[in-house]
């Protein structure tokens, strides 16, 4: 006979939030303060630099009886006085241009600490990538993306680019391998003959321009 699921207060997800923030090596746990509401997490309190601010949330994310998150916890570094705009600037352009997979329409404007993100990518993942070469920099409070993908392609025109990089890819098969798309989400069917195969033909479905999610449902059939 199985045991019924613990119906958690907010009093036992606060200690479980407090008890995660105090496992994250990046976080001082004495400085975040943890408030709990109907399941409604609340973090405050004060850091020194963005990507503490990060730690802290994302081990709160990796709770699951979390309903949702407020982050009240606000960056204030020492040294906000004698950090300029016009460095910030060099150091987030310099961080952008470095990472392969940014393109150049992304620009980067600054406020004080804090860094907006705009222009227009093709991918997910480009997106993604923009955001994270400059939110852990010395000097950023704060990074708001909004950058957007560009118009999405039909989902014909999304099918023939990945058949075309199936056939340029060398360790994919691309006969067994049969390619879905629906709005942003491709889905993989069908067979190949080894599992790098497969985690192949993932990659290079996920690396397509205007694919945000790809379903991976191929099966190994090596030959005999």
């Amino acid at each position: 006979m199985t045991e019924p699921e613990k119906v958690w207060s907010d009093s036992d997800i606060q200690t479980a939030v407090r008890d995660a923030i105090a496992w994250t090596p990046e976080v001082d746990a004495a400085a975040i303060g943890v408030s709990v509401k109907g399941g409604i997490v609340t973090l405050s309190g004060e850091v020194a630099d963005y990507k503490t601010k990060l730690a802290a949330r994302e081990a709160v994310v990796g709770i699951h009886q979390v309903g949702a998150m407020v982050d009240d916890v606000v960056v204030h570094p020492a040294w906000s006085s004698i950090v300029t705009e016009p460095d910030i600037a060099r150091v987030v352009r310099s961080a952008l241009a470095r990472t392969a997979l940014v393109p150049d329409s992304v620009k980067a404007e600054i406020s004080r600490h804090d860094v907006t993100l705009t222009g227009f990518v093709e991918s997910y993942p480009e997106r993604r990538a923009a955001e994270q070469a400059v939110q852990h920099l010395a000097g950023v409070n704060f990074v708001d993306n909004r950058i957007v993908l560009a118009p999405h392609a039909s989902a014909s025109e999304t099918t023939r680019r990945i058949h075309e990089a199936f056939a340029r890819s060398a360790k994919t098969d691309a006969d067994g391998i049969i390619v879905a798309v629906s709005d942003d989400t491709v889905t993989l069917t069908g067979t190949v003959r080894t599992p790098a195969q497969r985690g192949e033909a993932e990659r290079v479905a996920r690396t397509s321009p205007h694919v945000g999610k790809v379903v991976v449902d191929l099966s190994v059939q090596a030959d005999t």
